[in-house]
């Protein structure tokens, strides 16, 4: 289209100059003919049609950068938010190794600045400070959870061992073979050695089940305050996604968004009592 608009402004201003010839070597009622007239307003015409149309081409081309640039930057923060929520509510089972392989999106939120519109920008900084709030104040809760399942798995592992002492030595005793008078001597040693390793086995038996215990009630009480956290900020993630939305022309239905929360949250406590029979049964 540029090289079609230079070709017709270079046509008009070939025009112009046969005008001017045609002004000095002619005289001035030819060459101010209505045919020469005509083909000056013409050219005119053209040249301003062309630059019209290239200026709001121009213009059309730019609205539709700035509005793919504003949507990705829009879907990008809306996942962020998603994610949060999702982090928050599902912290208590996660380990710190799994949290910190989580993916930094925090620029997503940030970057809606370079595009949104005051309201829309004050909804997102509002969500962003709830979502950091809570999520830094339940941290400390966690903290004891991560040292109950250390100390679990830990557990688990010295019983895991003890039974393999336990079968070492019952099979060392229907082996043995020395003579009559030194099989009792070496017998009690082993019966001994049985029974020690027996008594560990039920003192990390009874140690499991206490943390146990202890780690279902700190992670149904957490729990419960991580999804109560995620619902206290909910009408402002709504919001915010809303103006997004509505700054995209795309439509958002409200009811569909709230129920889609609610069913994550159901999923979130199925996921706990999923937690605590595999944590009982571990």
């Amino acid at each position: 289209m540029q090289l079609a608009a230079s070709d017709i402004a270079f046509n008009a201003f070939s025009w112009t100059c046969v005008l001017l010839i045609s002004f000095t070597e002619h005289k001035v009622e030819s060459a101010f003919s209505d045919t020469v007239v005509g083909a000056i307003l013409g050219s005119v015409i053209a040249i301003v049609g062309i630059l019209i149309n290239n200026i709001f081409q121009a213009r059309a081309a730019k609205l539709e950068r700035d509005h793919k640039l504003k949507s990705e930057i829009f879907m990008n923060a809306i996942d962020f938010f998603v994610q949060r929520r999702r982090a928050l509510i599902t912290m208590p089972y996660m380990t710190i190794e799994e949290m910190k392989a989580l993916p930094d999106k925090s620029s997503a939120a940030a970057r809606v600045s370079v595009v949104a519109e005051n309201r829309t920008l004050q909804a997102v900084n509002e969500l962003s400070l709830a979502m950091a709030e809570k999520t830094l104040a339940l941290m400390p809760e966690k903290e004891p959870i991560d040292g109950l399942m250390k100390d679990l798995d830990e557990n688990m592992e010295q019983r895991k061992e003890i039974d393999r002492k336990l079968k070492n030595a019952l099979n060392e005793i229907e082996a043995v073979s020395l003579k009559e008078d030194e099989i009792s001597v070496y017998r009690d040693r082993l019966d001994k050695y049985v029974e020690n390793l027996r008594s560990e086995d039920v003192v990390l038996r009874d140690s499991h089940a206490e943390k146990y215990r202890s780690l279902a009630k700190l992670a149904g009480s957490l729990s419960i305050k991580c999804v109560d956290a995620a619902i206290s900020f909910q009408d402002l993630e709504i919001k915010a996604v809303s103006y997004m939305r509505s700054e995209l022309n795309m439509p958002f239905n409200e009811d569909e968004y709230r129920s889609a929360i609610e069913s994550t949250n159901e999923k979130i406590k199925q996921h706990h009592r999923d937690f605590l029979y595999a944590i009982k049964q571990h």
